[in-house]
C-alpha cells in the first residue's frame, strides 16, 4: 500500500519506507487503510507546504497497533501559523485511533507520529 504513495510522488520527492514486523499476525485491512491515509496526507503536506526533498517513513507492526513515524527535510511547522489545523490534519488525527502528534524537528523538517490501533 505504501508503494503506491512512493510511486505517486516519484520524481518530486525521494521517499524511503521501512516496515518492521514485530508480530506474526498481519494487520487488519481497516488499520492498513488508516495508515495509508495518514502517510498520504503527511507526504502531500511535506511537499506542498514544506518543500521537502526527502521523506522517511517508518511503520512498525505490533500485536496491538501500527506505529507510524514520518520525517521530512522541509521547512517544518511555521511558528507564526494559527493554532487552527487544516482538514488534512484533522483527518490524520481521526485515522490515528491510538494517538497523533506533529512537531518541527531540530533540523528544520517536520516529524509526525501516529498510532493506529488494531481491531
Amino acid at each position: 500500500a505504501l508503494q503506491h504513495v512512493r510511486d505517486q510522488w516519484f520524481g518530486l520527492v525521494a521517499i524511503s519506507v521501512t516496515v518492521t514486523q514485530a508480530s506474526n499476525n498481519p494487520p487488519d485491512s481497516e488499520a492498513t487503510f488508516r495508515v495509508q491515509r495518514i502517510v498520504e496526507e503527511c507526504v502531500a503536506n511535506a511537499v506542498r507546504h514544506g518543500g521537502a526533498g526527502h521523506i522517511d517513513i517508518a511503520v512498525e507492526v505490533s500485536e496491538n497497533d501500527l506505529s507510524v513515524v514520518v520525517i521530512d527535510d522541509g521547512q517544518g511547522l511555521r511558528p507564526d501559523t494559527s493554532p487552527v489545523e487544516g482538514l488534512g490534519t484533522h483527518l490524520m488525527r481521526a485515522h490515528a485511533s491510538g494517538g497523533f502528534s506533529r512537531e518541527s524537528s531540530s533540523s528544520g523538517g517536520c516529524i509526525v507520529l501516529a498510532r493506529v490501533l488494531l481491531m
